[in-house]
């Protein structure tokens, strides 16, 4: 039995225009999640045609309700489409790998030499910057809320801050009140079969018979995942207790994590900072910085993390901290590849899934919460550096941070400027203030 699957390839590339582009999309990709989604939209559907509207929109949405990176499963899904699995781990590598090797060695640069006053003055400035970024993730996603969805919002931030829950009881919690959200609303999930049946008409679009996925197939590739997984946790166990605790504490994390790289960022700051002491908030603030001037996923600050946690734990050592960049990398990628590379087959027959909406949408409100907490703690170590010394707020507060802090939100709020030009002008702000004071 045989089912019409659209593999909506308008036209197909050779292997190596297709490696090309890929490698292009990897250096350029900045912006962020949002940036780079726009960019794989037009170089694969409007400038090449390689895919159609429909097919890139259905991957789009598949890629959505899945944890970890949205943009690099996005773009294993894509290579996959048009040459399976090697596309698939082609593509996902080459989007990853110049934006790790530069975030690499901006680490070993801030490891090394972050204490340089030059260097310091520029990190001044760069921190009002990520906060000004994550207060602008957190209201863009909150102004996409319902009103009854705000009230799981309000309640995510109220947990996270008084530390009454863990993160995984408020994303169980989330998903509970989602089910209960979508009581009495119009059900959405014709539009993914909607938008899937735009390209039938099209006589560019290519029809192709596939055979069903069956659950055999299922299984031994969750099998040969696992595996993998295991084989790699295995070698991480010959190295540093450390290493161990990294690769099992950031599988969690991509296993558990819905809604992009700001929606595991409060998971890891907990985590990271607050429970193993792997860095310190200002370092915290440093990565998130680096995620957002350099091409790639914005989760490679979890290799930045950890870097930092091997240059901590072995006293400035940068093997150690090399080896645990690599080992966090891995396993924050390695299910996203998993996911799209196992799951594929299947995606054709996730169209009608109406019942997985109820439980995101409870997810996605919480993570506006989880985000508002993350930038709230955030502001505390930027404008108060040096911790709340009297009764009033104002005893600790850093003037300079504040003076720099509305700057860079007007520069957002006034003219836009976002991900690595609103970077480039806070460390600029920083070494002009550092010149004149």
């Amino acid at each position: 039995m045989h089912f019409d699957g659209i593999k909506t390839m308008i036209s197909k590339p050779s292997f190596h225009e297709f490696l090309a582009l890929w490698l292009r999309i990897g250096v350029t990709g900045f912006g962020g999640p949002a940036g780079q989604i726009a960019l794989m939209h037009e170089e694969l559907v409007t400038r090449r045609g390689w895919l159609g509207e429909a097919a890139f929109r259905h991957a789009l949405g598949y890629c959505m309700v899945l944890p970890g990176p949205e943009a690099q499963q996005l773009a294993t899904y894509a290579g996959w489409l048009l040459h399976g699995r090697r596309g698939g781990v082609a593509a996902g590598l080459l989007f990853i790998l110049p934006g790790l090797v530069l975030v690499l060695a901006l680490s070993w640069l801030l490891a090394g030499w972050g204490q340089l006053p030059l260097v310091g003055a520029a990190l001044v400035g760069l921190k009002p910057a990520v906060l000004v970024l994550v207060a602008a993730a957190a209201w863009r996603m909150g102004g996409r809320l319902r009103a009854r969805e705000g009230w799981v919002a309000a309640a995510a931030l109220a947990a996270t801050l008084s530390g009454l829950l863990h993160f995984a009881a408020i994303i169980g919690l989330a998903a509970l009140a989602g089910c209960g959200l979508t009581r009495g609303l119009p059900a959405s999930g014709g539009d993914a079969a909607t938008s899937a049946s735009g390209d039938a008409g099209s006589a560019a679009t290519l029809r192709r018979a596939d055979r069903p996925p069956t659950l055999r197939q299922l299984l031994v590739g969750g099998a040969v995942a696992v595996a993998l997984w295991a084989a790699c946790r295995a070698l991480t166990g010959l190295g540093s207790p450390l290493l161990g605790d990294l690769a099992d504490f950031f599988t969690r994390a991509a296993l558990v994590t819905f809604g992009g790289a700001y929606a595991v960022l409060p998971y890891v700051f907990d985590v990271a900072v607050r429970e193993a002491h792997w860095l310190s908030p200002a370092q915290m603030i440093d990565g998130l910085a680096l995620g957002e001037t350099t091409p790639g996923p914005l989760i490679l600050v979890n290799s930045y993390i950890g870097f930092m946690a091997g240059w901590n734990t072995s006293g400035g050592n940068a093997g150690p901290a090399l080896a645990a960049a690599l080992v966090v990398t891995v396993f924050t990628f390695l299910p996203s590849f998993a996911f799209i590379l196992v799951g594929a087959p299947w995606v054709e027959r996730s169209r009608d899934l109406v019942w997985l909406q109820a439980p995101l949408r409870g997810i996605s409100a919480a993570v506006v919460g989880l985000v508002t907490a993350l930038g709230l703690t955030f502001a505390a170590h930027v404008l108060w550096p040096a911790g709340w010394v009297e009764a009033s707020l104002s005893g600790g507060l850093d003037g300079r941070a504040v003076l720099l802090l509305a700057v860079l939100a007007l520069l957002r709020v006034r003219w836009g400027l976002g991900g690595a030009r609103l970077v480039a002008a806070g460390a600029a702000l920083g070494l002009v203030e550092w010149l004149l004071w």
